[in-house]
């Protein structure tokens, strides 16, 4: 008799991609923090909304995707 053959999947959660993402942004906030601090070319002008971005910013774009998808579900509903 023929067996069926099992076939292994191997779901990529990409827990390392987003550790990475998250060092990369990490490092970014430390280099424009010190160079704010330091008082180093033109940083030092920026406001600190911008120094902060890398930190605030992934939140907010994710927030914001979440309230589009939120406006598209309630107008696209059923109409009930």
């Amino acid at each position: 008799m023929n067996e069926p053959k099992t076939v292994i999947v191997e779901v990529d959660s990409r827990p390392g991609f987003v550790r990475s993402c998250w060092k990369f942004v990490v490092v970014v906030f430390l280099i424009l923090l010190v160079l704010k601090l330091a008082g180093i070319g033109t940083v030092a002008a920026w406001s600190w909304w911008w120094v902060t971005l890398p930190l605030w910013a992934p939140f907010a774009v994710f927030v914001a995707g979440g309230v589009v998808v939120f406006f598209v579900a309630l107008l696209c509903g059923t109409g009930d």
